[in-house]
């Protein structure tokens, strides 16, 4: 009688939060680096890694994580989505639209709404005159 040949099982190439990859861990610390950051510093973290490794899933994981704290928001951001705009006025935007989405803007998301307005405006003004907005403010005061 023929020996059966081994299952090969193949992944779906959509993120989970299942844990297929072995990223309970990596989840687990970056949750535990982020809980107990000092907000009085800035904080990067990048998450590296080959197209198809699995760097949306560990997000995903991390984001069902802060489901569970209080006070904590998460905002999906696809850099690569926008091609030439300017990258820090998109991000601004996006957060923006998380927060907007919400009952209350409150005093945070409308003194956000103002800069937004301002970084857009020194990003037109830059792209069609080569000034800035600060610039722009020296201009037109009066002497």
């Amino acid at each position: 009688m023929a020996e059966e040949a081994p299952k090969i099982e193949i992944f779906g190439d959509s993120p989970t939060i299942e844990d297929g990859l072995g990223f309970e861990d990596y989840a687990d610390i970056l949750l535990e680096l982020i809980g107990n950051f000092d907000v009085e510093s800035p904080l990067t973290i990048g998450i590296h890694g080959r197209w198809g490794s699995g760097k949306t899933s560990l997000m995903k994981m991390l984001e069902k994580r802060f489901g569970n704290i209080d006070g904590v928001k998460t905002i999906w951001f696809n850099a690569w989505a926008y091609g030439d705009e300017p990258i820090g006025l998109a991000l601004l935007q996006q957060i923006l639209i998380e927060f907007q989405k919400e009952d209350e803007l409150g005093d945070k998301g409308i003194k956000l709404l103002e800069n937004v307005g301002k970084l857009g405006i020194d990003a037109l003004l830059r792209k069609t005159t080569t000034i800035t907005l600060e610039e722009a403010y020296v201009f037109s005061s009066p002497t």
